[in-house]
């Protein structure tokens, strides 16, 4: 049954993001996503109980993505901090510099 297969390769898709999240690498997005639509459009094809029986699958999704999501947003502010922190240093260092050359 094609649901079945997209329903695995959308589980292996997750993982992969996962991993990607885990080892501080932005993860691709798109092919979950066009997974995930294709999944809806078969799901429609269903009858209602086969569908519903689906539609938990989608909330855990949306709800690993989610999780997958916060956690590269908080990666990315850390290192936007840490930009920060180092840019502020270089104008400290930079101000030194000037300072210490300008004076001889």
């Amino acid at each position: 049954m094609q649901i079945e297969k997209l329903t695995s390769q959308i589980n292996q898709q997750i993982g992969l993001i996962q991993q990607a999240v885990a080892a501080d690498k932005i993860p691709d997005f798109k092919p979950v996503q066009q997974a995930i639509d294709i999944f809806t459009s078969e799901m429609k094809k269903l009858d209602a109980p086969s569908a519903r029986q689906y539609m938990s699958l989608l909330a855990v999704w949306g709800e690993e993505l989610r999780k997958s999501s916060e956690a590269l947003n908080q990666k990315m502010s850390e290192i936007k901090e840490e930009l920060n922190g180092i840019q502020s240093q270089n104008k400290a260092i930079r101000g030194y510099n000037y300072l210490r050359n300008d004076g001889n």
